[in-house]
């Protein structure tokens, strides 16, 4: 039985695909963003109506169609997720979500290997369902580094058409959100009238973006560390050594407690990913980001 760690290569999967003995599903994370629907439109016609969503047309879903690796399943975040409010992408309350993990024939011991296309090697989408999966409490994954592309480099075989499970799965989740950081929980103060997003001195705020889209706006208090620097020109993810002379060029703090943050959520889940599973550091993911902030407590925004 092939083991799967957090992280692993074209060699490593397609292997475990030949050896057949593990109980794996490999999943399609490819997604292309969209314009936020209105939050209070959605949540009156859409929200968790998975009937409905799992048939929209998008081009992602065009893109995996055409072609995907062997036997994947399309995971789509427009159904996983929902837009809020202030977020982009916000989270379903557990028994929502799972009844959209279990539609897709997912089991509660199924380890998922997950892939996608797109920026950063393929590795952004797909580290955003990783992150996603552990909020609800699922640990057995692995990312595919470098994605569908380094896959289809390496030679290996793909296929197309849709694949949908026959039977729903009993995948069952449970309350993780800990691993995220609120908004209400970064400016709720202490007892010596400070909040939690007034103390860079005891956390370290970190930004995902790319320093150009930093360094036009940011929040006060966050120090830059570009996802776009984390991944080689074949796309796979640096190593241990090269994102740590990344962290010490950049002077970042990371003995301290580390949130991460972006825009949407979705390049921060990718650092937060790589803090996690290269540095072997814990971190917390702001998911409402910068255009949280930027509705909430635009005072905070220096430009």
């Amino acid at each position: 039985m092939t083991n799967l760690e957090a992280i692993i290569d074209s060699n490593t999967l397609a292997a475990a695909i030949k050896d057949g003995s593990s109980k794996f599903k490999i999943i399609d994370c490819t997604f292309s963003v969209g314009a936020k629907q209105d939050w209070k439109i959605f949540r009156e016609t859409e929200w968790g109506r998975f009937d409905m969503l799992i048939k929209k047309d998008s081009k992602h879903k065009q893109e995996y169609i055409t072609d995907h690796l062997p036997g994947a399943i399309l995971f789509d975040l427009d159904c996983a997720m929902f837009p809020g409010q202030y977020e982009r992408f916000s989270f379903y309350p557990v028994e929502i979500f799972e009844e959209y993990v279990r539609r897709l024939g997912i089991n509660k011991n199924d380890h998922l290997v997950l892939y996608s296309r797109g920026p950063l090697g393929g590795n952004m989408f797909a580290s955003r369902v990783f992150k996603l999966f552990e909020m609800y409490g699922h640990t057995k994954l692995s990312l595919l580094n470098g994605g569908y592309a380094k896959w289809k480099a390496d030679g290996f075989a793909t296929q197309s058409g849709e694949i949908r499970n026959k039977e729903r799965g009993n995948w069952v989740g449970v309350d993780f959100f800990k691993l995220a950081v609120t908004f209400e929980e970064l400016e709720k103060k202490n007892n010596d009238g400070k909040s939690m997003i007034d103390s860079p001195d005891k956390i370290t705020f970190l930004d995902a973006r790319p320093e150009s889209q930093f360094k036009a706006q940011y929040i006060k208090g966050f120090h830059n560390l570009p996802v776009d620097q984390l991944v080689n020109s074949d796309g796979t993810i640096k190593s241990h050594r090269d994102v740590e002379a990344l962290i010490e060029a950049k002077k970042i703090d990371k003995n301290k407690p580390i949130i991460t943050s972006c825009i949407t959520g979705t390049q921060a889940s990718f650092l937060s990913f790589v803090i996690e599973h290269v540095v072997n550091e814990d971190s917390r993911l702001y998911n409402g980001s910068l255009m949280e902030m930027q509705a909430r407590d635009p005072s905070r925004i220096i430009t």
